[in-house]
């Protein structure tokens, strides 16, 4: 099951949202993102977090069984999400909504990509998107975009193609050394034979080319 997380961050575009739905089974609103969705008509197929964004009011609208409260304060509204979708089935998950704003909720949001590192999981925002990288991977763009390969950890035995700098089975150590590359190819292929690298696409156009 394909499921999409619309986070409390900034939020998409309606046309990202509208790619992002037609390509997703099922719909979770974290907490006050169901506002967000609901002044644009739409109702998401689950209601997740502590919903203290959101009044008793607003919640009385929805439908009963769509709505789940999750109260654990040790765990973020997003982190609750990606659970309650891995226990239900979901085998691709991608997120949106989940940076700008705050910074410390931006980066705790991509940390929450290496917490699901084995996982098909994936933050996908209006400038592109960001993916931990494991073993390998292929990333869709157009000729021009970048793509930084951003390091917490050293990894050994990085390989990536479709760009301007290639690398041949190098080890990384966290800095600069993979940052700001560029697209030559509609496709960039990573691999990672120890580690993880998190994969930064920064698109220059229309979204729906990287999905």
């Amino acid at each position: 099951m394909r499921t999409l997380i619309v986070a409390h961050g900034n939020p998409p575009s309606e046309r990202l949202l509208a790619t992002l739905r037609a390509e997703a089974d099922l719909v979770i609103a974290t907490d006050g993102a169901a506002e967000f969705l609901h002044n644009l008509g739409i109702t998401p197929n689950v209601i997740l977090g502590d919903l203290d964004s959101l009044t008793q009011e607003f919640l009385n609208q929805m439908p009963g069984d769509i709505v789940q409260p999750a109260p654990n304060q040790d765990a973020s509204d997003l982190d609750k999400a990606i659970e309650w979708a891995l226990q239900h089935g979901a085998c691709r998950i991608t997120i949106t909504g989940a940076t700008g704003g705050r910074v410390d909720h931006t980066l705790t949001n991509i940390s929450i990509l290496m917490k699901y590192a084995g996982h098909a999981v994936r933050i996908v925002e209006d400038w592109g998107e960001a993916q931990i990288i494991t073993r390998e991977a292929t990333i869709q763009g157009t000729p021009g975009d970048t793509l930084s390969l951003v390091l917490f950890a050293p990894a050994k035995g990085v390989s990536l193609t479709g760009v301007r700098w290639v690398l041949h089975d190098e080890d990384l150590a966290p800095g600069s050394r993979g940052v700001s590359n560029e697209f030559t190819e509609t496709a960039a292929h990573i691999r990672v034979r120890e580690g993880t690298v998190l994969a930064v696409h920064l698109c220059r156009g229309p979204q729906d080319r990287i999905l």
